[in-house]
């Protein structure tokens, strides 16, 4: 039997039951959503945040632009963000920190916002049925979204923020909107 005739697998036709299907998207979802904050909660992780802390507090202006970029490159990246909000006020005092976190919390959806607008390379596949007429539904939901629904929604305590920040610029929403409804909104959360 030649080498390659071992490595061959045939495809497989056998299917998941759809109520697998059905609960294993909302566990995945869990799963990412949670990921990033169970890393965090690691000694190492908490002791790199201590000492970019302490970084900070000595590389004044510089540190501030840093800071901006590393919470866009984490907001790309999905990762716990709003703890760098923490250690602005950790680094710099509750007062001082405010102005370094609160330009920052908005500018990381802005970031998002450029390749989220981007259109797609290939048009999405068209659902049918229930699922099609779902489809259509959030579509034309967050075609209509305004500023007031995003400051609310990012004013909540109970919605995500990293999701609203992935979110908001599949929304009908531009990007300067996206920018003012999160540093409105979230300030009362800085």
């Amino acid at each position: 039997e030649a080498p390659e005739d071992l490595l061959a697998v045939e495809p497989s036709t056998r299917r998941a039951p759809a109520w697998l299907s059905r609960a294993a998207r909302p566990a995945l979802l869990l799963c990412l959503w949670a990921a990033p904050a169970l890393l965090f909660r690691s000694a190492v992780a908490r002791h790199a945040l201590a000492g970019g802390a302490e970084w900070m507090r000595g590389h004044g202006a510089a540190a501030g632009v840093l800071y901006a970029a590393v919470y866009a490159l984490g907001a790309l990246v999905a990762a716990p963000v709003a703890l760098l909000n923490a250690i602005a006020g950790f680094a710099y005092g509750p007062l001082a920190g405010v102005p370094v976190a609160a330009p920052a919390g908005p500018f990381a959806p802005g970031v998002v916002h450029v390749p989220a607008r981007r259109p797609p390379v290939a048009p999405p596949p068209q659902a049918d049925g229930a699922r099609g007429a779902r489809l259509a539904l959030a579509t034309r939901l967050l075609a209509r979204a305004d500023l007031k629904t995003a400051l609310l929604l990012r004013a909540s305590p109970l919605v995500p923020q990293n999701l609203l920040t992935f979110g908001l610029p599949f929304t009908g929403l531009g990007a300067w909107r996206t920018v003012i409804a999160t540093l409105f909104g979230l300030l009362p959360l800085t």
